[in-house]
């Protein structure tokens, strides 16, 4: 509960916060009020604020929000497609461009004209199953986005 006093704006000095006039210096209202409007004014404006960050927060502008889990995209760029993420990263870090070297991580390549399904996806890379163009069939694996056609903007 608050307190029923409180300090004069004129002197100072200690008058109760519903006084029409401090006793010590005569000043009328003497102690300001708080407002019921200010604090409900607060609240709203905090809400919406609130709403606002969930709103950006839960928004997917990732690399790979284009893609629908289920469709089938064209490979536009030859690229390792890997079992695992952390495969799919080493892969790419020691620039493999070869099926050789690809099977040392767990990956398998893939090539332009390829088509994919699109299996799951996280901010930039996508997981997909080779379904036509390539000996590898029904491999599932990670790559990166940037390697699949694109869908158009709807």
């Amino acid at each position: 509960m608050a307190s029923k006093l409180g300090s004069c704006r004129a002197c100072g000095k200690e008058a109760a916060r519903n006084a029409s006039k401090c006793p010590h210096c005569g000043q009328r209202s003497p102690v300001p009020q708080s407002f019921k409007a200010a604090k409900i004014v607060g609240v709203i404006a905090g809400s919406i604020f609130a709403v606002g960050i969930c709103a950006a927060w839960f928004s997917d502008y990732s690399a790979s929000s284009a893609f629908a889990i289920g469709n089938s995209y064209q490979v536009l760029k030859a690229g390792p497609l890997c079992r695992t993420i952390e495969g799919f990263s080493q892969a790419v870090n020691n620039g493999v461009i070869y099926l050789d070297e690809a099977r040392k991580y767990g990956c398998t390549m893939i090539g332009f004209g390829d088509r994919v399904a699109m299996v799951a996806k996280n901010a930039e890379l996508v997981k997909v199953r080779v379904i036509t163009g390539s000996d590898q069939n029904n491999f599932e694996g990670w790559t990166d986005s940037a390697y699949i056609e694109q869908p158009a903007p709807r």
